[in-house]
């Protein structure tokens, strides 16, 4: 399970989960903590080749229209296997708001 932040106003967020035989839902439903309001997302799923390699199903979907710094709990697998887990949002930007990113790759030094 992978939050990145999902647009430059940090109002929303991308969900990527894995899913192993079959392709799943691409649905996400999410709701801020506390409430009894619950939306939905629908995201992508793809697969990927390599020699004779192929992968597991990769979910991508975007939670848009956020608020700040709030708790929202989300669960993945809707009406198969459901997973349940929460984030919150980062703060309003602004002159006086620190912002932390992390950076994940993979980094690969060819010489010759």
């Amino acid at each position: 399970m992978h939050i990145t932040q999902g647009d430059l106003e940090r109002k929303a967020v991308i969900v990527s989960w894995v899913t192993q035989k079959a392709r799943g839902s691409n649905t996400v439903l999410y709701w801020k903590d506390h409430s009894c309001k619950m939306l939905k997302a629908h995201g992508k799923s793809k697969t990927y080749k390599f020699y004779n390699y192929t992968s597991n199903h990769i979910h991508h979907c975007t939670l848009r229209n956020l608020e700040y710094d709030t708790k929202y709990d989300y669960m993945v697998g809707v009406r198969q296997t459901e997973r349940k887990f929460w984030f919150f949002t980062p703060p309003k930007p602004g002159p006086d708001v620190p912002c932390m990113f992390g950076l994940i790759g993979n980094c690969v030094l060819k010489t010759n």
